[in-house]
């Protein structure tokens, strides 16, 4: 009978720590999107420098928390529509209410067009 108690026990724990990591888990996704919602790209322009192509803009962040990590993407198109790649740039202790003026680089040839993918953030 006791072994029987013991048995019900340890099954109610671990499925009490099965939930818990699910709703841990789901929450910490839920407060990304909502930081990420509030890290705006304002403008982007395709510069070319020496062979090389930027995406320079500017990105505010509207959290009133610093983001320990704020990475910007874009991918690249030539002037028949086909992607010829990707551009990124990436900071580290963006302020709260601050702005970015970022450069993000690539190496792709032919660049007509520039269209925004994703911007990431993170408080650690």
């Amino acid at each position: 009978m006791a072994k029987k108690v013991i048995e019900f026990i340890l099954s109610v724990f671990v499925i009490a720590c099965a939930i818990w990591a699910i709703t841990a888990l789901s929450g910490a996704d839920s407060k990304q999107t909502a930081i990420e919602k509030n890290v705006v790209v304002e403008s982007w322009d395709i510069d070319r420098e020496s062979g090389t192509t930027y995406v320079t803009g500017e990105i505010h962040n509207l959290n009133n928390t610093t983001l320990d990590y704020c990475e910007v993407d874009f991918n690249l198109y030539d002037s028949a529509g086909a992607q010829v790649g990707t551009a990124m740039d990436n900071i580290t202790n963006l302020a709260g209410g601050g702005e970015w003026k970022f450069k993000a680089i690539s190496t792709a040839d032919n660049v007509d067009t520039a269209k925004f993918a994703k911007v990431s953030a993170a408080v650690y």
